[in-house]
């Protein structure tokens, strides 16, 4: 696998005052303007949990984002980086933002 081949996939949790603050909404901005591709969700626990995929210099710019840029309103007080990994296929078409509950249930993650 060449380097240029390889995705890097980030799975992340923010915690702050990111819920009611078009975190997500900017997130997904930030990540269409990167070129990275993933999700991001709001947790029941008031924190959102999200996976960035994309060229390692991309991730490391959303990194970036999510934990001193976010939305305008938004403080973000924490970014745990839950999971991190190279691959060769990322599972994301696209950036979305994941509304539905049932959804969000089945993607949401525990920290290790």
């Amino acid at each position: 696998m060449e380097k240029n081949d390889q995705i890097k996939c980030v799975k992340f949790e923010a915690s702050g005052k990111v819920q009611g603050v078009f975190f997500r909404k900017c997130t997904k901005e930030a990540s269409d303007k990167c070129g990275v591709k993933g999700w991001v969700l709001n947790t029941p626990q008031g924190t959102v949990q999200g996976q960035l995929e994309g060229s390692a210099e991309s991730v490391e710019k959303m990194k970036y984002w999510l934990s001193h840029v976010g939305s305008k309103r938004s403080r973000v007080d924490k970014l745990d980086i839950v999971e991190e990994s190279i691959t060769e296929k990322g599972s994301s078409r696209s950036f979305t933002i994941v509304r539905d509950s049932i959804e969000v249930n089945k993607r949401i993650f525990t920290k290790k």
